[in-house]
């Protein structure tokens, strides 16, 4: 079904139900009469005339007699708020806020006045040195070594090019980020959110304004514009509009993309997070019986559009459907998620002793038909942009759970799994148009976008037709049993095929990938392979926290991760072990609202991460392939973290 009617269904279902919820908001409230109370009649002869003797007013003095001025009975509180809801307070002495209980104040709602902006946010500081994680191989790491290691000093005699510091090891790092996420409520059921970045991830010293020679100038920095350093001074991530109605809630716009532990799909929320996942998404969710629903439809890729600096229409419009890739969620989940249920779950936990369970299911399903090759149209006015079948299909199911435990404050137990398997098929991965007619054997064009005629001639439409089929999954695990103490252990794994270097060389049909913002530790899957992909790891940890006291405490951690490889064909050194990686951190914290922390971490490679030669190159450094075998050294790294939330 197309998108748009799709929509259509949709917004024809829920515009009633807005409607009426607006209108019982805005409704005037049903007036009451207010009783009546009756004045109390006072007898006339029970309020005796005053007589004033004659005498006492000399003649030549003509008074004037005042009217007397009745003040009027002073009402009562209890009269003038008649059955209001604070009838009841009028007569109490109210206590200064100063007096009162700090817990008592906390459970004090203020009013709502519409429309209202509820502010959220987060500021974070890195700076961290990275030594050797080139592994000393310079090919088989992502990370590339010191530029100066390995490029030549500049000088007008090439015979006399030396390199300036080819010991140099260490890559260094400071850089920040401000992110601001507004919400407007304008009603109790109407609202809209914005998540903008400011700065985000600039590099401390990165545009300076000085010229390198002018040593006695100012050390300003310039703001960052669109076309330099490839960032942007402001993004924006999010932008959507939302609706609670009778039948459900609401949303439209562009937004973050979560499930589960962020393994696969992940917002990039958490405090040392880079990427983030977002959609443009017409999402409608809904509750029932502890069951929360989600059904989506997004748009992934729209393909070629309108949109171009001389359009007088302002808007741009989807210039063809067959290029659109088509993607729909649905999604079932088991679990808290308004502050009623979390409540509730808190109180089935401490009170109960109760084990609570919690999970769901996410299934995803995305199409893509054809696609427009990237020559701009533009080079050649005669000849229209090509259009090449693709012929692309995947399923997506996701599978999460989660156990909680504590039946008192100081001993809790809580694990969490994410699981998950895609399959799917592209008929079409060389880039090339398909069922032309440019072999003279060939015959005439066909249409490969017919189905009928794609399967009558396989051999002219299918060029490297590809199954799709990747799997992994990730486990996180916490227990406390009373004093300082925590401990756990995590792993995972993601699905590999036989294509070299991780399969970035070639086809990564096989290659399932973790989200690069769902951090395992600090170097091996960090820097060196970029995430998890065709490997195991296992990591035990654990943690100690101490001086406790008003939500601020200190905190020392410390993991250890091993690590192996599924497939030995896709790891540069041909073998199956990775490395071992030990990580540790000593973080300062006040709960919500601040960290500081030192953590530092040290990898040893094994021989999966060997150079060898006439392998190739992960990164071409030096050349596309290795000229001689290399062990790899070892990487470590100490990094420096602050981060402020509210």
């Amino acid at each position: 079904m197309n998108k748009s009617v799709y929509l259509g269904l949709l917004v024809a279902g829920l515009s009633s139900s807005i409607a009426f919820a607006q209108d019982a908001s805005q409704a005037p409230p049903e007036e009451v009469p207010a009783e009546e109370v009756p004045a109390e009649e006072v007898p006339a002869e029970e309020v005796p005339a005053e007589e004033v003797p004659a005498e006492e007013v000399p003649a030549e003095e003509v008074p004037v007699e005042e009217e007397p001025v009745e003040e009027p009975a002073e009402e009562s509180f209890e009269s003038a708020f008649g059955d209001s809801p604070i009838a009841d307070l009028a007569t109490e002495e109210f206590e200064p806020l100063e007096d009162i209980e700090e817990g008592v104040l906390a459970t004090i709602i203020p009013a709502k006045v519409y429309p209202r902006i509820e502010w959220n946010g987060a500021f974070r500081f890195r700076s961290l040195i990275g030594v050797n994680w080139d592994l000393d191989t310079e090919g088989t790491s992502a990370s590339a070594p010191a530029l100066e290691s390995y490029v030549p000093a500049a000088s007008p005699d090439s015979d006399r090019r030396t390199i300036a510091r080819s010991d140099k090891q260490a890559l260094w790092s400071s850089n920040m980020r401000l992110r601001l996420e507004p919400t407007i409520h304008i009603t109790d059921e109407l609202g809209v959110h914005l998540e903008v970045d400011m700065l985000r991830n600039v590099q401390f010293g990165s545009m300076p304004m000085a010229h390198p020679y002018a040593v006695l100038t100012s050390g300003d920095q310039l703001s960052p514009r669109e076309t330099e350093w490839f960032q942007n001074a402001i993004q924006v991530y999010e932008a959507y509009g939302y609706a609670d109605t009778l039948l459900g809630n609401l949303r439209v716009g562009r937004m973050d993309d979560h499930w589960g532990l962020g393994m696969w799909v992940n917002d990039g929320d958490c405090a040392d997070c880079d990427f983030g996942n977002t959609v443009d998404r017409f999402e409608y969710s809904g509750s029932m019986f502890g069951l929360h629903a989600t059904l989506s439809v997004d748009f992934p890729n729209e393909g070629v559009s309108t949109r171009s600096n001389q359009d007088l229409l302002n808007q741009a419009f989807d210039a063809a459907q067959i290029d659109d890739a088509d993607q729909y969620t649905i999604s079932i989940f088991k679990g808290a998620k308004t502050r009623e249920e979390r409540e509730l779950e808190q109180r089935r936990l401490l009170e109960e002793g109760a084990v609570v369970l919690g999970g769901g299911l996410l299934y995803r399903y995305r199409t893509q038909e054809g696609q427009f090759d990237s020559t701009p149209a533009g080079l050649n006015p005669e000849a229209p942009p090509g259009l090449i079948y693709l012929g692309s299909s995947q399923h997506i199911f996701d599978l999460v759970g989660e156990l909680k435990w504590q039946p008192t404050y100081d001993k809790s137990a809580h694990v969490k799994i994410e699981a998950l398997i895609g399959f799917g098929q592209v008929d079409n991965t060389s880039g090339l148009s398909v069922g032309g007619d440019t072999e003279p054997s060939a015959g005439d064009a066909i249409n490969c976008f017919d189905e009928s005629t794609r399967l009558a001639n396989p051999d002219r439409c299918l060029s490297g037709q590809t199954d799709i089929l990747q799997f992994g999954a990730a486990m996180e695990s916490e227990f406390h049993f009373g004093g300082p103490v925590r401990f756990g252990v995590d792993a995972g794994f993601a699905s590999g095929g036989d294509t070299e270097n991780w399969g970035y060389a070639g086809d990564d049909s096989k290659f399932f990938r973790f989200n690069p913002d769902y951090n395992v530790d600090l170097i091996l899957f960090e820097r060196v392979i970029g995430t998890v992909t065709n490997a195991a790891y296992y990591r035990p940890h654990i943690s100690a926290r101490f001086l406790e006291s008003g939500g601020r405490y200190l905190e020392l951690d410390f993991a250890g991760v091993f690590s192996h490889a599924l497939e030995v064909d896709a790891t540069p050194g041909q073998d199956r072990f990775l490395g071992l990686e030990f990580d540790a951190g000593l973080s300062y914290n006040l709960v919500e609202t601040f960290s500081a922390g030192l953590e530092g971490g040290i990898l040893f490679p094994f021989q999966g991460l060997a150079a060898r030669e006439d392998a190739r190159r992960l990164l071409p450094i030096g050349g596309t392939f290795f000229d001689q075998s290399v062990d790899p050294g070892i990487a470590w790294t100490v990094q420096s973290k602050f981060f402020w939330s509210f």
